[in-house]
Formats: structure tokens, sequence, C-alpha cells
């Protein structure tokens, strides 16, 4: 089981890649650790958490915290997932994760995989009974998985087991396969009465990826709120309105905790000047950088740099 504890984004839509992830078997098994950074670098990364939304494209995930606890957060809300239980998140959901007030740490495993790799090529009457109805249905973004509930006592024990395969073992994927595919049906079984509300186009949710995207690939720029969205082909207006809705924030705060994300990033795995990295960052007054570092991380960036490296 790879361990990971960042996000890259890759592509040209930039959605999570993850070691592993492969075009001829879409499958990778994964720790993933989150860390309170107020504990190891004495600032508080959290305030710029909002700059940590992706999404997954056309893979699907199913999770486990062994760990700790941790904050799963959609445009339909926060769900906290807390040590012991499960998860389902459906394909191409905007979400960010975070630790809850006052945990420090989570460990959480995860199986990131393509619904295609339960059907093989072509799909038929398989993929059009048993998959595309999860996949379409606009209610499934997110679905708890517990040992407290009754139905769900297989569910858990198989996905409990999942996790436990030899991963260097000769037929590890053919295993895998059939596994998911238990957990596909049980999870089908489960939520079956209540599919059949198909998924709408949500052009709020394509549209602020979009805008995303572009923060993402131009951070190091000038950008303004015309530019953003123009990447969108929406107004000003509806830009501040889909990035309030989606995200809970503004897109002007939106480029500056990326900018800062990455400017941590920097500061930590470079020997680059505190200068050098806020130029890089898309901040072009140096002095301007120092003081909007300390007042969102509660740092300055050489403070941060040294207690990182420590």
């Amino acid at each position: 089981m790879k361990k990971i504890s960042g996000i890259d984004l890759v592509g040209q839509e930039l959605t999570e890649w993850t070691p592993g992830y492969a075009k001829d078997f879409p499958h990778a098994v994964y720790l993933c650790q989150l860390e309170n950074n107020n504990t190891k670098y004495a600032c508080d990364q959290s305030k710029i958490g909002g700059a940590s939304w992706h999404w997954f494209g056309k893979a699907a995930g199913l999770f486990f915290v062994k760990e700790g606890a941790f904050a799963f957060t959609t445009a339909a809300g926060k769900t906290i997932f807390e040590k012991g239980q499960g998860g389902f998140m459906n394909v191409n959901v905007l979400h960010s994760l975070r630790l809850p007030e006052g945990v420090d740490q989570a460990q959480v495993m995860v199986h990131l995989f393509d619904p295609e790799i339960l059907i093989g090529d072509g799909g038929g009457r398989i993929s059009q009974k048993y998959i595309q109805p999860i996949l379409n249905d606009r209610k499934l973004e997110l679905v708890i998985i517990t040992k407290d509930d009754p139905e769900m006592k297989a569910l858990y024990k198989e996905l409990l087991e999942s996790f436990s395969l030899d991963e260097e073992a000769v037929d590890y994927e053919i295993r895998i396969r059939n596994m998911l595919s238990n957990i596909w049906t049980d999870l089908f079984d489960m939520v079956e009465p209540g599919l059949g509300q198909q998924k709408k186009e949500n052009r709020a949710d394509e549209k602020v990826k979009r805008m995303m995207v572009y923060v993402y690939q131009h951070f190091d720029e000038k950008i303004t709120v015309a530019d953003i969205a123009s990447s969108a082909f929406v107004s000003i207006r509806e830009c501040f309105r889909i990035f309030n809705s989606s995200l809970g924030t503004t897109p002007e705060r939106f480029v500056r905790d990326y900018r800062l994300r990455m400017a941590c990033q920097m500061l930590s795995s470079t020997t680059d000047s505190v200068t050098t990295i806020g130029y890089n960052c898309g901040f072009r007054n140096n002095s301007y950088f120092c003081k909007i570092f300390r007042e969102n991380l509660g740092i300055s960036p050489l403070a941060f740099r040294k207690k990182s490296k420590a």
C-alpha cells in the first residue's frame, strides 16, 4: 500500500493523480496521511484549505478511516468520517479533505478505481443495469459505510478485507477486481430502492472546475476576476455566485489561498529565496507576500521554512 501525503494535479483537466493508477488496470490502493500542520510547522494551513478542492474524474473511491478523523466536504455540505468508518465516493465529485477541529492527524486507506474494470470492454447489460445507475444518480455523491448499520454488515466486512489483499500476489488484479465487484454488488443492493433520479448536468459544478483549472495553470501570473470568469464563459457576477455556492469562497480568496499553499510547498521543498518563491507564486511585491503570509498563517515565510525543515 503506497503512502501519500499530498495531492498532485495532472492532465488537461487537472484531476487528482495517484501513484500506481495505470491505464491498463485503472486501480490504486494507498494510505493517505493527513496532518495538522499547526502541530508540525507552528502554523494553521487549514486557513488556506479552500485551495485543496479537487476531483477524481472517471474514478470512484472506496475508503476506510484507519486512524483519526477527517471532514469530507462537497458543494452539498460537510461529512465527518471517524475511525472505523468507511465510505464510497462517486465519480467526478468536487471535494476537499480537512482535519476537524481538535484532530491532529488521520490515516485513510483508499481504493481509487475506474468502474470499467468491473465490467470489461463494452459493458453491455452489467454496465447498464448495475454500474451506470449508481454513476448517474446525482444523489449518490457520497455514501457512509459503518458497522453499526445491520444492512451494511457484509459491505463493511468486504471493504476491510479488500485492504488486506496481497498486492504482490500473481493474481492480485483478478482478486481485487472480484472483491470490488462484490462490494459494488452490496452497494447496489443497498441503494437500489432509491435509484432512478437521473443525474442532471451540473453546469455550476463544471464551470467552477474550469475556473479552478485556470487558477491552477496561471497562479504565478497576474489574475483578475474577469480572467477567471472568461475561462468558463460567465460574467463576473456569475463567477462570484458560482464560487460562493460551490466552494463557499470568493474568486480572489481562492487565488490567494492557492498561491499561499504553493508557497508553503516551495518553502518546504526548495532552497529558493523567499522573494523568489513569492514572485513565482504570483506575489510581485515581497513585503506584501510576507504580510499576507503572516496574516493568514500566523508565521513569517522564513520561520515557516525553518520549522518545516526542523
